[in-house]
């Protein structure tokens, strides 16, 4: 996670999370994974990762979490597997710079966010898109 984002979050976004929200994180980068962290009210927190994230066995290729910590599976980048109006708020960070089409991706976070719901995301704001740096080995 950059400082900065971590920053920006900080300063900004903790104040939307009511006590008792729905959350789904998006790219979390571990268990708990840091906006949950980064929120002192108490919340129901989700997760899931784009499908380019995640390998053949829903293992995570980053961060410290594990596939199997992953409560919603994304059967590509652009498709969630929960139910539309879930969740009080999607939150992700450094991960629309991932995203090729964000345009979708976005329409994916607000499809399962609640009516009136809030779709919150932090990333650097000079940098293009680019895939995740891939192990040496690979």
């Amino acid at each position: 996670m950059h400082l900065n984002s971590v920053l920006m979050f900080r300063e900004h976004l903790p104040r939307l999370f009511a006590p008792g929200a729905d959350v789904l994180e998006l790219g979390p980068d571990g268990d708990p994974p840091m906006y949950r962290r980064e929120v002192a009210v108490q919340l129901t927190c989700s997760t899931a990762d784009l499908a380019t994230e995640v390998d053949a066995h829903g293992g995570r290729l980053w961060g410290t979490g594990s596939g199997s910590a992953l409560t919603y599976r994304m059967t590509s980048d652009y498709e969630i597997e929960a139910p539309d109006g879930t969740f009080d708020i999607v939150v992700s960070g450094q991960v629309i710079e991932h995203v090729r089409k964000p345009w979708l991706w976005l329409r994916e976070l607000a499809r399962v966010c609640k009516p009136g719901g809030l779709v919150l995301t932090v990333n650097p704001v000079s940098w293009p898109y680019h895939e995740a740096p891939r192990p040496a080995t690979r």
